[in-house]
């Protein structure tokens, strides 16, 4: 959707950082994915930013439809001095009650391409370092679990299209309109809900809680209850760990870099 004159406000007020996310590297996942043979030009976009002095960053959230565009994604990136974030965990919708059409990969499946994604940018030494135990850890939240750990609602927050603001673009709450209050009251809103919300007893006391992805808003939009551990990413992280330690993975993988 960049067009001339949306390039030249951001030239006249260069935003800190735009975030794109890269749907695939080629003109056919994007038709069979989003739908629109938009990848040319989005890539031409993106590279438009990048010369016009834009600091721009991409996203790379790989499903089901897309996971065969990994490498060429991680490439168009090195190619152009591109950081690249990826992940293969896909929330479950939270703005739409359409729950059969959403298709996503087993928590197994979803590690796989977690370690496709390491495999990029990191030597095996690396990868293998990030292995983690499974001991229990003490925590004095451990009976009724500990607040946000993030930075939504504390430093940073979400404005919908419609202008409301919520703690962060996951979180299905009704929010808090700035079309009909000042941003101060909207903002003390958002902290006031977010101190309240307490995360699961179980995270309190995971080793490997430093190493797996949940937060509120995944306990939230798997569970309805930030409360509830979501068991998807737990699985998750549990398949990280035992590909990680298979001999015959990290083979594959110092032949590849090879």
């Amino acid at each position: 959707l960049l067009n001339d004159e949306i390039l030249a406000a951001f030239r006249q007020a260069p935003p800190a950082r735009v975030n794109v996310t890269l749907y695939g590297g080629s003109e056919q996942t994007y038709s069979a994915l989003c739908g629109n043979a938009a990848y040319a030009t989005v890539t031409k976009n993106i590279l438009r930013m990048q010369a016009a002095g834009i600091h721009v960053k991409l996203n790379a959230t790989v499903n089901p439809y897309n996971a065969s565009d990994i490498d060429a994604i991680y490439q168009f990136g090195r190619e152009h001095a591109l950081s690249v974030r990826g992940t293969a965990y896909m929330y479950p919708p939270v703005r739409t009650c359409k729950q059969n059409a959403f298709k996503r990969f087993s928590p197994k499946e979803a590690a796989e391409c977690m370690l496709k994604f390491r495999e990029q940018y990191l030597t095996p030494e690396q990868i293998r370092s990030l292995a983690v135990s499974a001991e229990e850890v003490e925590d004095d939240c451990a009976t009724d679990g500990g607040p946000m750990r993030c930075r939504a609602g504390r430093t940073s927050f979400w404005v919908t299209w419609d202008g409301r603001m919520l703690p962060c673009g996951m979180f299905p709450t009704e929010g808090y309109s700035l079309l009909s209050g000042a941003f101060d009251a909207a903002w003390s809103s958002v902290r006031a809900e977010v101190a309240q919300v307490v995360m699961p007893a179980e995270c309190s006391t995971c080793g490997k809680r430093e190493h797996c992805g949940v937060c509120a808003a995944s306990c939230l939009a798997e569970n309805g209850d930030t409360r509830v551990k979501p068991d998807y990413i737990c699985e998750m992280t549990d398949w990280l760990d035992k590909i990680k330690e298979s001999t015959a993975y990290m083979s594959d993988i110092i032949n590849a870099i090879k």
